[in-house]
């Protein structure tokens, strides 16, 4: 499929087609067909997992009012219809109890099912940052964009969608509590430079229930950070230490044998000692006839 028609959003894949999911908006003289609710399926690629069943309720009230005005739109799959854009609207008919609803038919690729149903919920105030996520996530991979390509076609910033994806990297039980609105992204950002997973879950734990704010966990999450650090410099300075006395024990050893009598190395930042032991004034001789020669 062609980048290019991703332009401006999903009025750009269909120039013709609103993005308006609200019941009664205009439809301009549009030639619809009714079809079935029984014979239409939802998109097996849908980005959004979850719907606001309150919201659900309140839109079919409006259409059992007013009717659907504006129409769904679907491709024709054998002996059924796919949704390809207004799957709220088809819920909430259903829930309205139409036997039938009026739908666009067009005639899309597999490939541009997924990306039009991926850019017309992006294009919705009410979708969850972990859909969010998983839709720009999708549009990346199977339509082999980048992130500031996504960012441009969806009137977006770079920084936005780099964050955003990367919720996905949080462990499944905080990406939930995102889901279900406990946790916003501006709260969780800070834990995601964390490598473990338990600790983001015990702060996770921590946000919900003292409902922390985004700077005060950027601050905890900091202090976190500087005590980790100073640990790892004292346990780096512990192995330096370690590494540098077995040198010295060493080195010690090799004196032993070589001049035959106790010898210890004193080691300091910018000074030192070597002790050589003699136990007679014949032993100095030889200790220093040994020293001297070498």
């Amino acid at each position: 499929m062609n980048k290019k028609r991703l332009g401006k959003g999903l009025s750009a894949l269909i120039p013709d087609m609103s993005t308006n999911d609200n019941a009664s908006a205009p439809l301009l003289g549009r030639k619809l067909v009714e079809i079935p609710l029984e014979k239409i399926r939802t998109n097996p690629v849908q980005p959004r997992k979850e719907f606001n069943q309150e919201k659900l309720v309140e839109m079919a009230g409006t259409i059992q009012r007013y009717g659907v005005i504006q129409p769904i739109l679907v491709v024709e799959d054998d002996d059924h219809y796919t949704i390809i854009a207004g799957e709220r609207r088809f819920r909430a008919a259903q829930i309205a109890g139409l036997e039938t609803i009026p739908a666009e038919i067009r005639d899309f690729s597999a490939e541009e099912h997924t990306e039009i149903a991926l850019i017309e919920n992006l294009q919705r105030e009410d979708l969850n940052p972990i859909e969010e996520a998983l839709a720009y996530h999708r549009l990346i991979e199977e339509f082999n964009l980048t992130q500031d390509e996504v960012a441009k076609k969806l009137g977006r910033s770079r920084s936005s969608v780099a964050n955003i994806i990367r919720l996905l990297s949080l462990p499944d039980d905080i990406k939930n509590e995102i889901i279900s609105g406990k946790l916003t992204p501006g709260q969780v950002r800070p834990i995601l430079s964390l490598p473990d997973e338990d600790e983001q879950r015990k702060i996770a734990a921590k946000i919900i229930k003292e409902n922390l704010t985004a700077r005060q966990v950027e601050k905890y999450v900091q202090n976190i950070k500087n005590k980790s650090q100073a640990k790892n410099e004292t346990k780096k300075s512990v192995v330096e230490e370690n590494l540098q006395t077995e040198i010295i024990k060493e080195m010690e050893d090799k004196l032993r044998q070589n001049f035959g009598t106790k010898v210890f190395i004193t080691n300091r930042k910018k000074e030192g000692k070597i002790e050589f032991y003699f136990y007679s004034n014949e032993d100095l001789d030889r200790l220093l006839q040994l020293l001297l020669k070498e």
